[in-house]
């Protein structure tokens, strides 16, 4: 589990990385819906230069080209990298185009995120944009849910 306070911290900690990084590209980000909203939002406040957002659950139907700008690096923002909706995301952009940025980095066998607030939590999680049957999206906090649960 994660206290506000913890994630807060992180992603002022992971907002100077990105900025270390990317200040002078005018980046365009894709926040993956649903589960990144929340940690797309904490994040975008805390970048100060330039970015295009674009936002949506799954790819468009067109190809890459026709939708973003290939000279201009992409930031692809998720809760989690490994959940269908990231991984749909990763498979059409191009090989390496995209740099993923997460709240959590994934647990091993699945890909690593370049920049990643906290590591993993096993299991079923609430808040920060995970959520439960829709609800507990928006809590502040990270938790995880007791196996008995219901």
């Amino acid at each position: 589990q994660y206290s506000y306070a913890e994630i807060d911290r992180a992603l002022d900690q992971l907002s100077i990385e990105i900025t270390v990084a990317f200040q002078d590209k005018t980046p365009q980000c894709i926040c993956v819906l649903p589960d990144g909203l929340m940690f797309a939002g904490m994040l975008l406040r805390r970048l100060i230069f330039p970015l295009t957002l674009f936002s949506a659950n799954q790819p468009p139907a067109q190809p890459v080209e026709q939708v973003l700008d290939l000279s201009r690096p992409i930031l692809l923002l998720g809760a989690e990298m490994g959940q269908p909706s990231f991984m749909a995301w990763l498979d059409w952009l191009a090989p390496g185009a995209a740099t993923c940025v997460v709240l959590l980095q994934a647990p091993e066998p699945q890909p690593r995120a370049t920049f990643a607030a906290l590591p993993a939590l096993v299991g079923d999680k609430v808040g920060c944009g995970f959520q439960l049957e829709g609800y507990a999206a928006n809590w502040g906090g990270l938790y995880l849910l007791d196996n008995n649960f219901s």
